[in-house]
């Protein structure tokens, strides 16, 4: 998507996220920024062929 404005999420915040149906629910506790940080790390190391088989295109 170009042209988005970034996505700036507090990397210590923990959001809780509820999963499951009525019968059982499960909580899970994910650190969003710190996945966030992650995550675009690692695209950052990849290769422009291995975005291209992950279906990915480099801004």
């Amino acid at each position: 998507m170009r042209g988005c404005p970034a996505l700036t999420v507090s990397r210590w915040r923990l959001w809780r996220l509820a999963t499951g149906g009525e019968d059982q629910v499960v909580v899970h506790q994910v650190a969003l920024g710190s996945f966030l940080n992650n995550a675009k790390a690692r695209r950052a190391k990849l290769t422009p062929g291995q975005l291209a088989e992950r279906g990915v295109e480099r801004v």
